[in-house]
């Protein structure tokens, strides 16, 4: 029984690769924007089901806070290299 269910299983398997192969291009196109779009939805209804401390809600809210400390310090790090240019300019 539990060999025929699995042959049964690959069969459907391979028909349906076989019937998106000989598809449209357009047709595989919506079919996987479908997809994709269906994808993103349950995830995004997932994470939302999660609770605030979850790892990735935690990254979710951290990640506008290090963005924020990275223009941050890449704005600093701009400015010191342009002090350290004026610097070279005067001794030079």
């Amino acid at each position: 029984m539990k060999t025929k269910t699995v042959a049964t299983l690959g069969i459907a398997a391979i028909a349906g690769a076989v019937a998106t192969l000989l598809s449209s291009k357009d047709r595989r196109e919506r079919l996987t924007t479908r997809m994709e779009e269906r994808m993103a939805n349950r995830m995004e209804k997932a994470m939302d089901r999660l609770p605030d401390e979850a790892p990735p809600n935690l990254v979710r809210n951290v990640m506008p806070k290090l963005a924020e400390q990275h223009e941050e310090m890449l704005s600093l790090l701009r400015e010191q290299n342009e002090l350290l240019k004026q610097r070279e300019r005067v001794a030079g």
